[in-house]
């Protein structure tokens, strides 16, 4: 997901709840964002729309090699019907189209600095 724009609604040390608002085919949808920031490490959130629950992490490990990033997002699409689309849509032929457009450039960029 990527926010249109957000608002932090609520800060205790490193929870923020966050009403954002994001576009999917077109369409804008609130979501509520409960959101951990884990410093020098990464954040963790669960994502809550009316299409949708999503549990994101990006975490960060420091390696002998430089910094390992662990990225994840697990989605619960609630409609049924939706189900079948979001297969194609976050699926297997999704995640090589991601895999193609931002790691692999994200590899090659890293590699050649």
């Amino acid at each position: 997901m990527v926010a249109n724009s957000l608002k932090i609604i609520k800060k205790e040390d490193h929870h923020l709840s966050i009403d954002a608002v994001s576009k999917t085919f077109g369409i804008p949808f609130h979501v509520l964002m409960d959101t951990e920031l884990l410093p020098g490490k990464g954040f963790k959130s669960i994502n809550s729309s009316l299409l949708a629950i999503e549990d994101e992490s990006f975490l960060m490990e420091e390696v002998p090699t430089g910094t390992k990033i662990t990225y994840r997002n697990k989605v619960q699409i609630k409609n049924n019907v939706l189900q079948i689309f979001g297969k194609i849509l976050i699926g297997k032929p999704a995640l090589l189209f991601w895999k193609w457009a931002y790691i692999d450039r994200l590899q090659k960029l890293a590699t050649t600095a």
